[in-house]
């Protein structure tokens, strides 16, 4: 019997969907089939159903959204970082609170508190992204590899091993290779 592949041709040329862009497919599907129901149990006039589409659609997003950051810190952040443990920053470091990062499609913005030294950037998730399961990190200057376009500055990089892109401020950035 054969298995299922882990994720489904994207285009022709056989790129794959990351299991985050299937998770986020799924939750919205989900969601939109309930809001479409309820509205619909609504719009249809039964004087019973409205009280309960009415709380339905104004509770869902409250329990889509945590579902939604949780699955995209276990699916994308804890495995970028899963090989960079966090380490205490040099006394030296240049440090910056509440800087935007992005990791591939998710943007983080003014979410991360950054340090850079000599061998190390240390990223620590704010309060609320820890609550949703992500992790400190010390990822090594030699474990980036700065991306280039044209003569702009650098502002991002991709993290070995794994290939993560990983954007962030200029001043940050540009510190990588």
């Amino acid at each position: 019997m054969s298995q299922a592949p882990e994720s489904e041709p994207l285009s022709p040329s056989g790129a794959t969907a990351p299991p985050l862009a299937r998770l986020v497919v799924r939750f919205a599907l989900i969601y939109g089939l309930l809001t479409f129901g309820l509205v619909a149990g609504l719009v249809a006039g039964s004087k019973a159903s409205a009280p309960i589409a009415t709380a339905a659609v104004a509770v869902l997003p409250f329990i889509y959204a945590p579902l939604l950051l949780r699955g995209a810190f276990s699916l994308l952040w804890k495995p970028m970082v899963a090989a960079h443990p966090p380490r205490e920053p040099a006394e030296d470091a240049v440090r910056r609170r509440f800087q935007s990062f992005g990791l591939g499609i998710v943007n983080m913005g003014f979410s991360i508190h950054v340090a850079a030294d000599e061998q190390y950037l240390h990223l620590t998730p704010t309060l609320p992204l820890r609550l949703f399961g992500a992790v400190p990190c010390s990822i090594a200057w030699s474990a980036l590899e700065p991306v280039r376009r044209g003569n702009r500055p650098v502002r991002a990089a991709r993290l070995r091993p794994g290939g993560y892109l990983l954007s962030g401020p200029k001043w940050c950035m540009e510190l990588v290779g």
